[in-house]
């Protein structure tokens, strides 16, 4: 059916997402309708209070109007600035990718595994097989902390990001084993964890975590 059902304290409530969606049937014709539509109520309707009141108070501080004069990047950079540890600058860039591996490798925490098995060993090596596009994927995926592509001097585009105050030392990745090979990579932002199935190969593990940190990425959250 073309609807869902929300708990509204110890009620169930049953919410159409079309007129006389209770009445139709999700399949292979309609099924990108379907995702659309609970997507949009779940990422839109449901919290169509709480985000009025989040630009309420941002408007308080920033015009509305002046929105129109910058993109969302340019927002980002305003507001998180341009990231540095120990006084480098962290960017996607040729010498600079090995340094990050390394360090993040050099502090990790293992639960459940340890830096002689296979899949921590196939992770690193496939961090550092990764272009600097993929490896910000993957900060964003485990870290939540990214910066999107930046201008600097009007001159180079470049991509950074921005690592935990004190860097890996002070908050390092965990990596966390998980029983069913099923399932994808997942990611805890708020832990710094990234758990792991015991995939049987290096192959399978880089296909497995790549469509992991790429799927939905860009807008955040997307059907074509």
């Amino acid at each position: 059916m073309i609807s869902y059902q929300r708990k509204e304290f110890d009620t169930l409530k049953n919410i159409e997402l079309k007129e006389n969606g209770n009445q139709i049937d999700v399949v292979e014709n309609n099924k990108k309708e379907f995702v659309k539509a609970m997507a949009y109520a779940k990422m839109g309707r449901e919290i169509e209070k709480q985000t009025e009141a989040l630009m309420f108070g941002i408007s308080e501080i920033i015009p509305t109007n002046a929105f129109s004069l910058i993109t969302e990047q340019d927002l980002g950079v305003r507001l998180a600035g341009v990231p540095s540890i120990n006084g480098f600058l962290y960017i996607f860039y040729i010498d600079f990718d090995f340094l990050i591996v390394d360090e993040m490798q050099k502090y990790v925490v293992y639960s459940k595994y340890d830096q002689n098995q296979d899949i921590p060993k196939w992770l690193f090596e496939i961090l550092r097989e990764y272009d600097e596009n993929m490896k910000a994927k993957f900060l964003f995926y485990t870290l939540g902390l990214q910066i999107p592509k930046i201008h600097l001097f009007d001159k180079f585009k470049i991509g950074c990001f921005r690592v935990p105050i004190g860097g890996f030392k002070a908050f390092p990745l965990k990596i966390e084993l998980t029983s069913d090979v099923k399932y994808l990579p997942l990611g805890h932002t708020c832990f710094n964890q990234i758990d792991i199935p015991p995939y049987p190969s290096k192959v399978v593990l880089k296909e497995k975590l790549t469509l992991a940190i790429t799927e939905g990425s860009g807008s955040g959250f997307f059907v074509g």
